[in-house]
């Protein structure tokens, strides 16, 4: 009789530990989420970079036919070319399109 008296005394006690300790924990996440701040910019990242450049590299594309694959720079920049005659175009009017997106945009504000 003892045993099961002191079992559904320390279930009890569990329960009470349980249900307090995920109320915090909600109650916390919230107050976590209403604080946070606006991830900064990293200016010195290839995109940003990339941003603020001018699209003139794009005349470059015929070029990449020597990279052969290579993914390292220059050849980095080879996969915003499109194929054949219509390299340079295709580069051109990816890197406007490019430049009018929210990251480039964020980009040109604060660097």
């Amino acid at each position: 009789m003892k045993i099961t008296a002191a079992l559904a005394f320390f279930t009890f006690l569990a329960l009470i530990s349980f249900s307090q300790a995920s109320s915090y924990s909600l109650s916390q996440d919230k107050d976590v989420l209403l604080s946070r701040q606006v991830r900064a910019v990293d200016c010195n990242s290839k995109d940003c970079r990339d941003c603020k450049a001018p699209c003139n590299g794009c005349d470059m594309c015929p070029l990449c036919a020597f990279c052969f694959g290579n993914t390292n720079p220059p050849c980095d920049n080879c996969k915003h070319c499109g194929s054949g005659a219509n390299a340079v175009s295709d580069c051109k009017k990816k890197c406007n399109r490019g430049k009018n997106s929210p990251k480039c945009k964020e980009c040109r504000k604060n660097c």
